[in-house]
């Protein structure tokens, strides 16, 4: 396993790469639906979008150039899903039963399938930034097994800091922000896959567009 932490050889896969044009056409539609009846959600489209390719060109530039893996065999998607739902049960638990924010900030567009894809979008675009530069960049400038750590640390706290504008001061919504990201973080570091923490953090935002119904 610290073998494993010590690797750097992050790579978006077939997965990662459909979620990411996936999020991007998404959110472009978004911005187009909403630019008139809701220019804040139009705004924050345009946001997620604008994240999601800073980060793609900052991993691109500035941590070695974006590795792409184009096979996924069978051992390796089975593994895939343990890290998914074993990352999303974790931050399930911290949001709804430690901290009990579920339907905090949650937003309500003109539909339901509108409010999903507009969360979905979120997750989507935020990896990109904070996992996949912020932590990447963060490893490579602070090499070896406590460097992993202090680098997980540091991007929880700018994810943290990221969200401030949206809970303000509820503190609880805030360290469960916290939590989530740390079990982001280390489901990315031993992974190396952009995928698993993309997958529980969509996972984990339809879950509270779900319960805020």
């Amino acid at each position: 396993m610290l073998s494993r932490l010590r690797q750097q050889n992050y790579q978006i896969d077939s997965i990662s790469l459909s979620l990411i044009t996936l999020q991007i056409l998404v959110s472009f539609w978004l911005a187009t639906q909403y630019a008139t009846s809701s220019p804040y959600t139009a705004l924050v489209s345009v946001i997620y979008v604008t994240l999601t390719i800073t980060g793609l060109s900052m991993h691109h530039f500035f941590c070695g150039g974006v590795k792409f893996d184009k096979t996924l065999i069978a051992k390796e998607i089975s593994q895939l899903f343990l890290y998914i739902i074993s990352g999303f049960l974790f931050v399930l638990v911290f949001q709804t039963i430690i901290f009990k924010t579920q339907t905090a900030g949650v937003i309500a567009l003109n539909t339901f399938i509108d409010t999903t894809l507009f969360y979905a979008c979120a997750a989507i675009s935020e990896e990109s930034f904070f996992r996949f530069y912020i932590q990447t960049k963060l490893e490579q400038s602070l090499p070896g097994f406590f460097g992993t750590f202090t680098a997980i640390l540091l991007t929880s706290m700018l994810f943290t800091a990221f969200h401030f504008m949206v809970y303000r001061t509820a503190l609880f919504a805030l360290l469960a922000v916290f939590a989530s990201s740390i079990v982001l973080c280390i489901t990315y570091a031993y992974s190396k896959r952009l995928t698993v923490p993309m997958l529980i953090h969509v996972l984990t935002n339809l879950a509270a567009v779900l319960f805020a119904r």
